[in-house]
């Protein structure tokens, strides 16, 4: 969990340049948001709410 979580973290450095403390933020919340939607995937087996839920969360 913590893999897929950190790489989901770390793809969203290909948004644009940033300096290195944004870097680290970003990748810290990409990672932490990761880990909320791999628990609930695990927990409820579908996919369907996540989509929705990663959506609401980045507005």
């Amino acid at each position: 969990m913590w893999g897929s979580a950190l790489i989901f973290g770390a793809v969203h450095l290909m948004n644009g340049s940033l300096d290195w403390i944004s870097a680290i933020q970003l990748v810290i919340a990409g990672t932490v948001m990761g880990m909320l939607l791999n628990t609930i995937y695990i927990s409820k087996k579908k996919t369907s709410g996540l989509a929705l839920l990663f959506m609401l969360c980045t507005i």
